[in-house]
């Protein structure tokens, strides 16, 4: 998609750089299919390969555009190609969030390569896996043939779509299997997925469609993921199934599977014990597993009376459902204090000054979440007592979804202390406050 999704970039977060997928209004240059200088396939030259692929999948493959209403002037583009019978299109589900979302200022539009347009209507959608299905008038499209395997590392691909305005193109790459670095299991793919080609297909030497284009890293070089085949496969099924159903059917369903995927993503934490480690006299949660990406420093400014170690980890895959809201998502960060030389009344208002609840008013949070309710207490923890400040809201179109945000330092030595904070975005009330409480549990005073 030319708007959304496909770009990450390094940022500061909570102290420490990181990498995650975030919403980018920056466009990649196009990139031609890339072939090594002589290389071949099958006994074929690569640049022959890619030539009979875009061939063969050219007729069933479209740019799916979201409008404002009343113009004709494209807000955003995207990619799709024909499935099954009856003019059903996949493509990927931020292609088309916007329409989803606000569907009095937006609509949905096809664009053939012949220059036949017409509208679309979504059918069914998968947040999780930012996979939908949409129908039009397209008119006669030759459906492309799944292969639910993921090819084997090593094998060559080509990733086809509509790069911003730049026609049909065809990039080539190799697969190397399903990522290490996600929990939803998308596939690695080493060959550019430019933007505007999110919800193309992905296809082998046998142009089967393996996957579908959704993201690709703009800090690493020819980085990108594409959604497995099998999750297209079992959403296309049931969307053979699916009548029309209306926009406030569809954010019904988009509930409903943020919440299950909410479930299971505090799942990924086992209700056994959290993994806890030593900051200084205090232990608390550490890293969770392969699901997060955590980070660490120490720093101690000259000139402050205090040092203060950082440690933090979130999850990495969110789900995206609109421009700047990822659902699904949570992070625990600590901050280990020692001033010695402060004293008690100083550090007590240093204390205090970092707990002060954020006051998040980004046009984001304004339309999608009602404002924060805090609440704060002296709770009891294990080996000692701490400050507790836990701030909730909820969402106004997500029925039974919320933000929670937990603030907490310890009271056990005026020059000492541990700040800890958990963010939950989008998570139900009941296993968000259970959460909250193993959370608590594991932090722990040792004299």
């Amino acid at each position: 998609m030319h708007r959304i999704w496909l770009l990450s970039a390094p940022l500061l977060w909570r102290g420490a750089i990181v990498t995650i997928l975030i919403p980018n209004l920056f466009c990649l240059p196009m990139q031609r299919a890339i072939a090594a200088p002589g290389g071949t396939l099958g006994g074929a030259p690569l640049s022959t390969q890619a030539q009979s692929i875009v061939e063969s999948v050219r007729t069933s493959v479209i740019q799916v555009r979201t409008l404002p209403l009343g113009s004709d002037s494209p807000f955003s583009y995207g990619s799709g190609f024909a499935v099954g019978a009856g003019n059903l299109i996949l493509t990927n589900y931020h292609v088309v969030s916007d329409f989803i979302m606000d569907p009095d200022r937006y609509r949905l539009e096809f664009l053939r390569q012949d220059g036949k347009k017409g509208a679309l209507a979504v059918v069914a959608i998968d947040v999780v896996h930012d996979l939908a299905v949409v129908r039009g008038e397209t008119g006669p499209m030759p459906g492309l043939d799944f292969d639910p395997r993921v090819p084997d590392k090593g094998a060559r691909g080509f990733s086809i779509g509509f790069p911003k305005n730049q026609g049909l193109t065809v990039t080539e790459g190799i697969v190397n299997g399903l990522s290490e670095d996600s929990a939803r299991g998308a596939i690695h793919f080493s060959g550019p997925v430019n933007s505007g080609m999110s919800g193309g297909p992905a296809v082998d030497t046998a142009g089967r469609v393996f996957g579908v284009n959704v993201a690709s890293l703009r800090s690493s070089q020819l980085i990108s993921f594409v959604v497995p085949a099998k999750e297209a496969v079992a959403l296309v099924e049931r969307a053979q199934k699916t009548k029309a159903p209306t926009t406030a059917d569809l954010v019904l369903d988009l509930t409903r599977q943020l919440q299950l995927s909410a479930t299971e993503t505090l799942g990924l934490l086992s209700a056994a014990a959290l993994p806890v480690q030593p900051f200084g006299r205090v232990q608390a949660p550490a890293d969770p597993g392969k699901f997060a990406r955590c980070y660490g420093t120490n720093e101690k400014e000259a000139d402050k009376l205090y040092r203060v170690a950082q440690y933090g980890c979130r999850f990495k895959d969110a789900s995206y459902v609109a421009n700047g809201l990822y659902l699904g998502s949570w992070s625990f960060s600590h901050r280990h204090i020692r001033a010695p030389d402060l004293g008690a009344l100083r550090f007590a208002s240093l204390q205090e000054s970092l707990l002060e609840p954020g006051d998040d008013t980004s046009p984001t949070s304004r339309t999608h979440k009602t404002r924060w309710a805090c609440q704060d207490r002296i709770v009891a923890l294990s080996g000692g007592r701490a400050k507790a400040v836990l701030c909730l809201r909820r969402y106004s179109k997500f029925e039974g979804l919320y933000d929670v945000d937990l603030k907490l330092t310890t009271l056990s030595d005026p020059g000492e202390a541990l700040l800890s904070s958990l963010t939950l975005d989008g998570f139900g009330y009941p296993e968000s406050m259970a959460f909250v409480r193993r959370f608590m549990d594991a932090i722990a005073w040792k004299p």
